[in-house]
């Protein structure tokens, strides 16, 4: 596949931000999983409808 540094840089702010987000709500392990697996899902799902177009 084809990528940059900076979108990997990028994608792994936004998970970091995001898990610490979950844990200063204290949203439980499993849930944690559940959304970081839905945004990642979401994030390949979005790229796959932008490299169609």
């Amino acid at each position: 596949g084809e990528g940059s540094i900076t979108g990997t840089i990028i994608g792994a702010f936004v998970m970091s931000v995001l898990t610490n987000g979950l844990r200063i709500l204290s949203v439980p392990q499993e849930w944690q999983t559940v959304v970081t697996g839905t945004i990642l899902v979401l994030a390949v799902y979005m790229d796959l409808i932008r490299r169609r177009a």
